[in-house]
């Protein structure tokens, strides 16, 4: 029950009111909201010793590449945030887009490489984690070439000229 109402929740994206309607019609289960509010909040206080255990595993990574979205909650702004590297991957949902959230996540003493595309949050990153390395998202750098490019006609030609931009 904790995991369908989570799913119907977050991945479905249903509302408390649509996640009793279909328990209900579907299962017979008759759950009143608050039931639904701390079942969901039972939940995330079970798999929080696993998060732990994925941003210990974040934290120890050689390379990490980190990105960002925006959507809205009930309304509000809230920015999904995910961590990669080659077998991790974390997903934190947070109020803010400010480089606090990463920094929070890599820790103080990352020493690895992060991968990020080109918004000023990461530019402050570098301040606040000067151990680790740093590396523009290939595909945001030729995207940034082709607009280059495409502004003068020197780079058009090389532009052109050069096949590696097919592959973006």
């Amino acid at each position: 029950t904790l995991a369908l109402i989570g799913d119907l929740r977050f991945r479905q994206r249903m509302s408390v009111v649509m996640t009793i309607t279909f328990l209900r019609e579907r299962y017979g289960l008759d759950l009143a909201a608050g039931s639904i509010i701390n079942l969901t909040s039972r939940t995330a206080k079970m798999l929080k010793a696993e998060q732990n255990i994925l941003v210990m595993k974040i934290r120890r990574s050689k390379i990490v590449q980190i990105d960002e979205t925006g959507f809205y909650v009930n309304g509000r702004r809230v920015w999904l945030w995910i961590f990669t590297t080659d077998k991790d991957v974390l997903i934190a949902i947070r109020e803010s887009r400010g480089s606090r959230i990463p920094k929070a996540i890599l820790g103080c003493g990352y020493r690895g490489t992060v991968i990020s595309d080109c918004y000023s949050a990461y530019e402050l990153l570098k301040k606040q984690l000067p151990k680790a390395n740093f590396q523009k998202c290939w595909a945001h750098m030729l995207r940034e070439a082709k607009y280059c490019a495409d502004e003068n006609e020197e780079g058009k030609f090389a532009f052109v000229t050069n096949p590696i931009h097919k592959f973006y």
